[in-house]
């Protein structure tokens, strides 16, 4: 009777020195929110099949358990297909290829999700400088095979429909790239604007891309010989701190937006007044205080400039 009762002693001190030395990797709590998918170290897999929900879970000592919380959503990569352990994560880059070609002023307006790479940049012709360097003086104009070796004939069709649509078809280089460079500067501080008047709403937007490591004429905030371009010029002045007075593209209204810490004066209301021009006698201010807001880190809506002569945002 004795050796079986050493034999489950010694079983059961065997047991708590195992479960001390591995219990931490064995007995896993998944909260309210959480999921858990394990790793399996010997095959190299994920149990992709048994997604762990709420409660205890217990899994092999070698294996590992990766815990997704969902109260702190991320993405972990550039797409917006589903995961199987997150699910939707919010992301959309938007149509391909316009979201790297051209998407008008007023697309981003609308655009909430959270955007990894993109940019109205399909083609952006760098300054004349630039131009010259990149290029025989013979290959400048009319376009030829030089501008098409540094270009992408995915991306560069919709962006240069845009320029001659809105800006009209340009007769010589000097011309193009003058045309190019507003273009350039209206798209992307349009871009980042949008995601400022909606940064409480949108998830954010990276700008794709910041420079080119070779001689291009796309995809670019400053090109091959460090001369910024106009893109670089909206993107700086969309990002500027302190008090923005963007134009909203979709509405046609004013949003001002303040990236300070506080207001001009240092009080804590923004003042917003707008003026209107008349056919019947001189400009008058349509209402006074138009809009106020806390602006510890607001932005105020809705301050119509559809016809308004000009617009003055301040304390």
């Amino acid at each position: 009777m004795k050796k079986p009762r050493i034999t489950i002693i010694v079983i059961g001190i065997l047991a708590i020195i195992f479960l001390l030395i591995f219990g931490n990797r064995m007995f896993h709590i998944i909260k309210p929110g959480e999921r858990g998918v394990v790793f399996k170290t010997i095959s190299g897999l994920l149990d992709k099949e048994h997604i762990r929900q709420t409660g205890l879970v217990v899994i092999a000592p070698w294996n590992v358990l990766n815990k997704y919380d969902g109260t702190r959503p991320y993405q972990s990569s550039a797409t917006q297909e589903a995961s199987d352990i997150a699910g939707y994560t919010g992301l959309y880059m938007g149509p391909w290829p316009d979201v790297y070609a051209y998407c008008p002023p007023a697309y981003w307006y609308g655009k909430l999700e959270f955007n990894t790479e993109a940019a109205p940049a399909g083609e952006q012709i760098p300054p004349m400088e630039t131009m010259r360097k990149m290029m025989p003086a013979e290959d400048l104009w009319p376009i030829s095979k030089s501008w098409e070796l540094r270009l992408h004939d995915r991306f560069y069709p919709d962006a240069r429909t845009a320029l001659f649509s809105r800006y009209g078809e340009p007769t010589g280089v000097e011309e193009y790239s003058k045309k190019s460079q507003v273009l350039q500067l209206e798209a992307v501080r349009a871009m980042f604007e949008a995601f400022a008047r909606n940064k409480y709403r949108s998830s954010g937007i990276i700008y794709w891309m910041y420079n080119s490591s070779w001689p291009s004429l796309y995809w670019q905030l400053y090109d091959y010989y460090f001369a910024p371009n106009g893109a670089f010029y909206g993107a700086k002045k969309a990002c500027e701190q302190g008090l923005n007075r963007p134009r909203t593209f979709d509405s046609h209204s004013g949003s001002p937006c303040n990236r300070g810490l506080g207001t001009p004066d240092g009080s804590d209301v923004l003042r917003c007044e707008i003026w209107f021009g008349c056919d019947r006698g001189p400009r008058q201010p349509a209402c006074i205080n138009m809009a106020q807001v806390n602006q510890k880190g607001g932005y105020a809506q809705g301050l119509k400039a559809r016809d308004a002569v000009s617009t003055r945002v301040g304390a």
